[in-house]
């Protein structure tokens, strides 16, 4: 079952950042190959993305529903798939540990394990970078397909997967970024 993790610290305050994402109307077309959504209610939504996996191509349809909404830190959710079959998980957290704290560990086997370090030790990373001050921001998704073709979706869907969440992660810290600066030139 695939699944992603990622953080960003924003030097900005918990509310700030809560005060962007809690509308999805304002970061939905970031998620990539967003075509579509529309909020039923305030927990459920249904959302169209166009995905590329190689050669495939393919429109999907699935249900959003909010399983938990505490203001102003964490939001939880499944997904349920309307035109596919595959369903998932995942929550937005905001504030607390930058370490992706609350977040279900991600399962990662020992190959990968060792070939994550090798790769830091060749580009000479091994060590963290110092934290940024600021507000840390954690996503995390789960996804499963199912059927026929659920085993070779699933091994092929993670790295589309990694490269979605990055890039929703700095293009929501882009524009919070953007947001707090018009703040405060409109109140200087």
């Amino acid at each position: 079952m695939p699944e992603v993790a990622c953080q960003r610290t924003i030097p900005v305050s918990e509310q700030e950042i809560w005060d962007y994402v809690k509308d999805m109307d304002n970061w939905a077309q970031f998620i990539m190959g967003h075509q579509a959504h529309e909020l039923l209610d305030d927990k459920h939504s249904v959302w169209t993305v166009k995905g590329e996996l190689g050669v495939l191509a393919r429109t999907v349809v699935f249900e959003v529903d909010i399983t938990e909404w505490i203001e102003p830190s964490r939001v939880r959710f499944t997904i349920t798939g309307k035109t596919e079959q595959f369903d998932g998980e995942g929550s937005f957290l905001i504030g607390g540990q930058p370490d992706l704290a609350g977040l279900p560990p991600k399962r990662r086997g020992w190959f990968r394990r060792l070939f994550a370090r090798l790769s830091r030790r060749s580009r000479g990373d091994e060590r963290a970078p110092a934290p940024e001050s600021g507000t840390s921001f954690a996503c995390w998704l789960r996804m499963d397909a199912r059927g026929m073709t659920g085993p070779v979706v699933n091994a092929m869907i993670e790295p589309l997967m990694s490269r979605a969440a990055d890039d929703l992660a700095e293009k929501l810290r882009g524009a919070i970024l953007a947001r707090a600066g018009e703040a405060e030139s409109a109140a200087s």
